[in-house]
């Protein structure tokens, strides 16, 4: 098996320059990064996360956890796109995520295939309420939030249950496009009870963090075992290493999934 470590959602470098919030109770919602024409739009996104704490979709959250750029268009690129709750769905759904060009080209490269795992990450912050408002506490650091268990890689033409993603939507300006679709059901990971292939992690988790010092997330991962080190590359978002070899690696990978 692969572990594929995919940095996604809002970041300083794209999205709404604010990190994705954890709220008081622990709750954790990965925030999508904006789209274009076609895409779904933020008012039509509605995470449990979010749905949770009185909000009916990500457009109204962000009313009151606004972003430090004024929204030009209402598109989300959902995507990765991992809890079956948070948008209107077709027979035949599954989670998913879509890859192209040069990114896909190095997952191709790697031979990410069925089995491999993608664990999802991004910037992470707590935020508190006050007068109506989502406030930030500076206390950022990068957390695991979802994960997906490759069961099939979709090419164009796309099935009808994913008329909505981004990689269908936008399918002819995207070059070496791809979709993961995710697992039945999680395998080779010795967990206490079953998993979907795909999801979120609902809660934060100390480990699902991947900073060491809270407050200091820098630009990469600082809490990572020796083993999955060499795997980390400058300019790419997906950071693979092969585990089949390191016994290491089953322990680290079954305390994610609690």
């Amino acid at each position: 098996m692969k572990i594929i470590l995919s940095r996604k959602g809002w970041d300083s470098g794209s999205g709404g320059l604010n990190p994705s919030p954890v709220f008081p109770d622990g709750t954790i919602q990965s925030l999508p990064i904006g789209c274009v024409l076609g895409s779904p739009t933020y008012a039509s996104v509605a995470p449990s996360a979010i749905t949770a704490k009185g909000y009916p979709n990500l457009d109204a959250f962000f009313a009151v956890y606004p972003p430090r750029w004024i929204p030009t268009n209402p598109y989300a690129h959902l995507d990765p796109d991992l809890e079956h709750a948070a948008y209107p769905r077709l027979a035949g759904w599954s989670p998913c995520f879509g890859q192209q060009g040069a990114a896909a080209a190095h997952l191709t490269n790697q031979c990410v295939d069925q089995g491999d795992l993608f664990l999802f990450y991004g910037w992470f912050d707590d935020v508190r309420l006050s007068g109506g408002r989502w406030l930030r506490r500076h206390n950022d650091r990068f957390l695991i939030w979802g994960w997906l268990q490759v069961g099939s890689i979709l090419t164009p033409p796309f099935p009808p249950w994913l008329h909505y993603h981004p990689h269908a939507v936008h399918a002819g300006s995207y070059p070496n496009n791809r979709i993961y679709v995710a697992t039945q059901g999680l395998t080779d990971v010795n967990t206490l009870g079953p998993w979907d292939g795909g999801g979120v992690f609902a809660h934060e988790h100390p480990d699902r963090n991947l900073t060491l010092s809270h407050g200091h997330r820098g630009t990469y991962p600082t809490k990572l075992p020796d083993w999955f080190s060499g795997a980390m590359t400058r300019h790419r978002q997906e950071h693979v290493i092969d585990i089949t070899e390191i016994p290491q690696a089953g322990p680290w990978l079954s305390s994610i999934f609690v």
